[in-house]
C-alpha cells in the first residue's frame, strides 16, 4: 500500500501524536506549502531564514493531512506529531522508509559531476526509477527524496549527496544506505570548510563506509591517491582510464578506452576482470564526461541492467541545463558549463572547450568567480588563470570578486592584459561581448548566475564578422 501509516511514522522518529483522530494514511512529506499535495503531512523546519511553524495554517489550506512540530498548538485542527527536533525527526523517517525498501539504492557523490552522473544513471536503469530532483542533496533534499520511494512503483533509487561542512555525508550516507555507492571525482571544492582535498577525500569516502555490507563502491583511478579510498579492497571498482598507473590492490579495475564515433561523441569499450566487456557509444568525448559514464554504466550493470538495454538507453543521454551544453546561437557556438564551478571541474570544461574550437579564429572566455574555496581561494584562482589555454588572438572576461587572481595568474602566464576585461557582475558585461562572433568558454559559480548573458549572444550582430 502507498503511502505511511501513522503509527509507524511515529514510531520511526519518536514521537507523539495529538490528535482526536488520525488520518489512515499520509500520502507523503513537504516543508514547501506551495508544493505540498493534498494529503502530505507538513514538516515545520526551522531554518536561519524561516521557521516553518509559522506555516501550519497555510499547509491546512493547503491540503495538509497533518504536521510534523517541534511542539503542540492547542487551537490547531489538523493532527500533529510533536518531536523534539523536526528536521532531526524528518531524517529518522526518511532512513526507516528507506530501509523498508526492497529495490536497490545508488548513492552519488563527488566533487564535481554527480548530477550528471546521477542522471544518466537513472537513464540507463529505465522504467521504474526514482531520482532526486535538482539539487535537492543536503540535509533536507535527501530525506524528501527517500520519503518517496514507492514500493509498488519503484525498482531503484538514485539518490545525490552534496556536502560542504565536516560531518554532513555521515548523516546522508547513513539515510541513503546504498547498495552501489558512486563518487564522481575528489577534487577542490567546498574547502572553505572541509578545509583541505584530503578533508574532502575523507568525506566523500563515508558514502561508501557507511553503504550496505559489501556494497560496490566505484570511483575513478584519481580516487587511490587518498587511503580512505584504498581501503575499500575489493568492494572497489576503479575507473582506469589508458596510462593510469594503479597501485597494488584487490580491487576491481575498470579498464576503459575511447576512440571518435561518426555522431561527434565517442565509441567507449571498458573491460574488466569480473564483467563481460562492453563497447557503448556516447554523445560526449571529454574525459571527465567519459569517467561519469563509466561509472554509471558500470552501477547500472551490478544492478542487473544488460548491456543491450545500457547501449539503447545511451542514445537518451542528455546533459542538464547548463551543464556542458554545446549551443549554436546567434553567430556564436557557446560551451555551456556554467551551472557551478571548482578548479577541477573548469580543468574539465576547459579541456572539452578547446578540444573543439582549436581551430576556431576567434574565442572568448568568460568565467566567473569560484565560490566557497576559503583560505586557498586566491591561489586556486590564480592557478587557473595561469593556465588558462589561450591564444593572442582570444578574448577574456573574467567576472566577480574573486576575479583579481584569475587575473594575476593570467599576466603571470605572459597572456596581454589589453585582451582581458573584469566586470562586478555579468549583466556588466553584456555591451563588452554581445557582438562577439566565434567560440565563447562560458563558467563560474552559480551566484554569478553567467546564464544571463545567453541571451545577448542571440541578438542580431552590429559588425561584421
Amino acid at each position: 500500500m502507498s503511502g505511511f501509516d501513522p503509527a509507524v511514522v511515529a514510531e520511526s522518529c519518536g514521537g507523539t501524536w495529538y490528535a482526536d483522530a488520525l488520518p489512515s494514511r499520509l500520502t507523503g512529506f513537504s516543508q514547501d506549502t506551495r508544493r505540498l499535495q493534498k494529503g502530505d503531512c507538513f514538516v515545520a523546519l526551522v531554518t536561519d531564514s524561516r521557521d516553518g511553524h509559522d506555516f501550519l495554517e497555510a499547509a491546512k489550506e493547503a491540503g495538509a493531512s497533518s504536521v510534523l512540530v517541534s511542539q503542540p498548538f492547542s487551537n490547531f485542527s489538523l493532527p500533529q506529531l510533536c518531536v523534539p527536533d523536526t528536521l532531526i525527526a524528518f531524517q529518522k523517517i526518511a532512513r526507516y522508509h528507506r530501509q523498508a525498501f526492497s529495490g536497490k539504492v545508488i548513492g552519488v557523490t563527488g566533487s564535481c559531476g554527480k548530477t550528471t552522473t546521477k542522471e544518466l544513471t537513472a537513464t540507463l536503469l529505465g522504467e521504474g526509477v526514482l531520482k532526486t530532483e535538482g539539487n535537492l542533496n543536503n540535509f533536507i533534499g535527501v530525506p524528501l527524496t527517500l520519503t518517496r520511494l514507492d514500493q509498488s512503483t519503484h525498482h531503484f533509487g538514485v539518490v545525490e549527496a552534496g556536502i560542504n561542512e565536516p560531518g554532513e555525508m555521515d548523516t546522508l550516507a547513513q539515510m541513503i544506505e546504498a547498495d552501489v555507492a558512486i563518487c564522481t571525482m575528489v577534487g577542490e571544492a567546498h574547502l572553505e570548510k572541509l578545509g583541505s582535498v584530503e578533508g574532502v577525500a575523507r568525506e566523500k569516502s563515508r558514502l561508501g563506509e557507511l553503504a550496505r555490507p559489501g556494497a560496490p563502491m566505484l570511483f575513478p583511478a584519481q580516487c587511490l591517491r587518498y587511503p580512505e579510498f584504498r581501503r575499500f579492497g575489493a568492494r572497489a571498482w576503479v575507473a582506469a582510464p589508458p596510462g593510469s598507473d594503479l597501485p597494488e590492490g584487490n580491487f576491481n579495475r575498470l579498464n576503459y578506452k575511447t576512440e571518435p564515433n561518426e555522431e561527434g561523441g565517442c565509441r567507449l569499450k571498458i573491460e574488466s576482470a569480473a564483467l563481460v566487456p562492453g563497447i557503448y557509444d556516447l554523445p560526449v568525448s571529454s574525459p571527465g564526461l567519459v569517467s561519469d559514464a563509466v561509472l554509471a554504466i558500470t552501477a547500472t550493470r551490478l544492478c542487473g541492467i544488460s548491456e543491450k538495454d545500457i547501449q539503447v538507453r545511451l542514445k537518451q543521454w542528455k546533459l542538464g541545463k547548463h551543464r556542458g551544453d554545446w549551443i549554436n546561437l546567434g553567430q556564436c557556438l557557446i560551451y555551456d558549463d556554467c551551472y557551478n564551478a571548482n578548479p577541477s571541474s573548469i580543468a574539465e570544461a576547459l579541456a572539452a572547450f578547446v578540444s573543439r574550437s582549436a581551430n576556431e579564429q576567434s574565442r572568448l572566455f568568460i568565467l566567473g568567480g569560484m565560490k566557497e574555496l576559503g583560505d586557498e581561494s586566491q591561489a586556486l584562482h590564480e592557478k587557473v588563470g595561469r593556465n588558462l589555454p589561450v591564444r593572442e588572438e582570444d578574448r577574456v572576461v573574467f567576472i566577480g570578486n574573486e576575479a583579481e587572481g584569475y587575473l594575476t595568474g593570467l599576466k603571470a602566464s605572459g597572456f596581454p592584459v589589453s585582451s582581458v576585461e573584469v566586470f562586478a557582475t555579468a549583466l556588466d558585461a553584456v555591451d563588452s561581448v554581445k557582438n562577439f562572433c566565434g567560440s565563447v568558454f562560458l563558467k563560474g559559480s552559480r551566484a554569478y548566475a553567467l546564464e544571463q548573458l545567453l541571451e545577448c549572444f542571440s541578438e542580431e550582430k552590429e559588425v561584421s564578422c
